[in-house]
């Protein structure tokens, strides 16, 4: 539709599901409070009043901090969430560069990625990249540098005062790569499996309205999303975006471009 053809869903927040997890699983091995064989019980739970499940339903018992990722647990997800505490995580959510969290996202229902207005694809890029440069997270930009025809600097990036800050320890970076490795090789999204390394985390919303997959491979951070934005709900699973990731590392591994 040509009416719909000036915006950029790129830089239009939607929800992101589970998309959102390794950011403040990020926070329970920086802080110590977990690491990734801590013994948690996928089991219901009711905190608050609060009482999320899982997708698809059913229970695991024990699992471990790893397994809650690389499986997407909902109710050790919330856990982890709530013990790290709603206000310690969400501010270190903050961190990663996202300018629509509100002070009404401070609750229990972010843990699965149920915020006020969501996050930006590009953000979320750029949040993801963290894990992939020790724990460094630099802000996103689109433009390198503007000139005139005769050279004259009208926009150079470097004087926009871009955001850079080590958010986590590169021990913490690695460790979160390596469980989001574990997602691709065995969890919820094996099929962007591209024929090198890669990492990432897919995120589903209610009734499929969102689906998500964030990766990084070698130097390349990149963010899928697919939806509409009538909200009409589109099927599929998250496994969809993760298979355009694939598809897409293994055109620029074809071509060259990554190593």
């Amino acid at each position: 539709n040509e009416a719909y053809s000036d915006i950029d869903m790129a830089d239009s927040p939607r929800q992101p599901g589970s998309n959102i997890k390794p950011l403040y699983y990020s926070l329970g091995i920086e802080s110590g409070i977990f690491n990734t064989s801590s013994i948690l019980n996928d089991a219901p739970i009711n905190i608050g009043g609060y009482t999320p499940t899982n997708s698809g339903g059913g229970y695991s018992g024990a699992i471990s901090f790893a397994q809650s990722l690389v499986q997407s647990k909902n109710t050790t997800s919330v856990q982890i969430f709530n013990t790290l505490g709603t206000i310690n995580a969400v501010d270190w959510i903050k961190q990663f560069g996202f300018d629509t969290i509100t002070e009404d996202d401070y609750n229990l229902a972010v843990a699965l990625g149920g915020l006020t207005y969501g996050i930006k694809p590009y953000q979320m890029a750029a949040a993801f990249n963290t894990f992939n440069n020790n724990g460094v997270y630099n802000q996103a930009y689109f433009i390198n540098r503007v000139t005139t025809s005769v050279g004259d600097v009208v926009v150079d990036k470097n004087t926009l005062g871009l955001q850079t800050k080590q958010i986590m320890s590169p021990q913490t970076a690695s460790i979160m790569w390596g469980l989001m490795n574990q997602v691709v090789t065995g969890g919820t999204g094996t099929a962007a499996q591209c024929g090198m390394a890669t990492a990432g985390k897919t995120g589903t919303t209610d009734n499929n309205e969102n689906l998500w997959f964030t990766g990084m491979t070698s130097d390349i951070t990149s963010s899928i999303w697919l939806g509409n934005l009538d909200y009409y709900v589109i099927g599929g699973t998250s496994q969809i975006p993760a298979g355009i990731y694939g598809q897409y590392l293994r055109n620029l591994i074809n071509a060259g471009y990554v190593q």
